[in-house]
């Protein structure tokens, strides 16, 4: 998918998200969300990480159907990530949840 796609996708959430300051975000938080938010038609979910320069962590969650609208969107802010979800980024801080 092309940097304007995830630009795009970053700007629709930031346009609506609520934001959660925690201290460390776990893998199993943004399992679950999925889990709660997915729907017969979720076809996969995007989780894009960036690193502030507060040092905390945003992290920004998309549900997306068949033809790539968002039905669902979260934001979390957390001061660290769990080892396991640090993981399944890839190196440009992404990760595609088929689903």
């Amino acid at each position: 998918m092309s940097d304007s796609f995830w630009s795009a996708v970053l700007g629709l959430v930031a346009l609506s998200f609520i934001s959660y300051a925690i201290g460390r975000l776990a893998w199993s938080m943004i399992r679950e969300w999925i889990e709660t938010e997915r729907t017969s038609l979720s076809k996969y979910a995007t989780v894009i990480r960036t690193h502030l320069q507060t040092g905390n962590y945003k992290v920004v969650g998309g549900i997306f159907d068949n033809r790539s609208s968002q039905t669902s969107n979260k934001v979390w802010e957390a001061e660290e990530l769990d080892s396991e979800l640090y993981s399944r980024f890839d190196s440009s801080g992404r990760m595609t949840i088929s689903l």
